[in-house]
C-alpha cells in the first residue's frame, strides 16, 4: 500500500495519498486505546482525555464531549476505511492487498476476547475499504459477510454475499449466502442457494 500511495503522490504532485494512509494506520492503533483490557468498550473510558494524545484526526474537538467510547470506536474504524480507500485510489492491486491484510488480521493469535474482537473489526475495515477501491473483488465481499454474520449483522451479510454472487458464483459465496438465508429463515432462498452452489462446485471442478 506504501508504494502505491507514493506512485500516485508522484504522479499528482502531492502528499495527500502517503498522508491518508498514515492516518488510517494511526486509526487502527489508536483505535485500541478506547477498550480496557477485561472490560471491551469500557463506559469508563474519558473520550477526550483519550483522544488527547492521539495524532489521526478522526475527530473534530466540538463533538468528543457527546461520544461514547462505542460511538468513537465506531468512527474511528469508518475513518480508517476511508482514509485507506483514498490512499490507492482505484488501484486494482490495492483492493488485493487490503484483502490480505484482512485475513491477516483474522489469523493473527488472540489473547483474549477483546483481541478477537477488535482483530474481527480491524479485518473488516480492510474487506470494506477493498471493496470501496474496486467493487468487483468478490473475495473481499465473501470475508466480510462471513464476519457480519459472525456478529450478528445478518442482514449486512445477505446484501454483502448478494452482491458477491453477481460478481463471480463462486461456491464459496452461494454457501455462506445459503447459510445467512437460513439464519434469516428464508428457507426457500437457502435452498436456492443451495443448488447454485453445488452446481458451481460442479462446474468448478468440471
Amino acid at each position: 500500500l506504501q508504494m502505491i500511495a507514493q506512485a500516485l503522490d508522484v504522479q499528482t504532485g502531492t502528499e495527500r495519498h502517503r498522508k491518508s494512509l498514515t492516518a488510517a494506520r494511526q486509526a487502527l492503533r489508536e483505535v485500541d486505546d478506547f477498550a480496557n483490557r477485561g472490560s471491551q468498550l469500557s463506559g469508563d473510558v474519558d473520550v477526550v482525555h483519550v483522544v488527547s494524545g492521539h495524532r489521526c484526526g478522526a475527530l473534530a474537538d466540538d463533538e468528543l464531549p457527546s461520544l461514547t467510547p462505542l460511538l468513537a470506536t465506531q468512527r474511528y474504524y469508518t475513518f480508517a476505511q476511508e482514509q485507506l480507500a483514498a490512499a490507492v485510489g482505484h488501484v486494482p492491486a490495492a483492493s488485493l492487498a487490503m484483502f490480505g491484510l484482512g485475513k491477516l488480521q483474522t489469523s493473527l493469535p488472540a489473547t483474549g476476547s477483546d483481541d478477537q474482537t477488535a482483530a474481527t473489526a480491524k479485518a473488516m475495515v480492510y474487506y470494506q475499504a477493498a471493496m470501496m477501491v474496486e467493487p468487483r473483488n468478490f473475495l473481499a465481499a465473501n470475508e466480510l459477510g462471513v464476519l457480519l454474520g459472525r456478529v450478528g449483522q445478518w442482514e449486512d451479510a445477505r446484501q454483502v454475499l448478494l452482491h458477491g454472487v453477481t460478481l463471480e458464483p463462486n461456491p464459496a459465496l452461494w454457501r455462506n449466502l445459503a447459510a445467512v438465508h437460513r439464519r434469516l429463515g428464508e428457507e426457500q432462498l437457502a435452498r436456492l442457494a443451495e443448488n447454485e452452489w453445488r452446481m458451481s462446485a460442479q462446474q468448478q471442478r468440471a
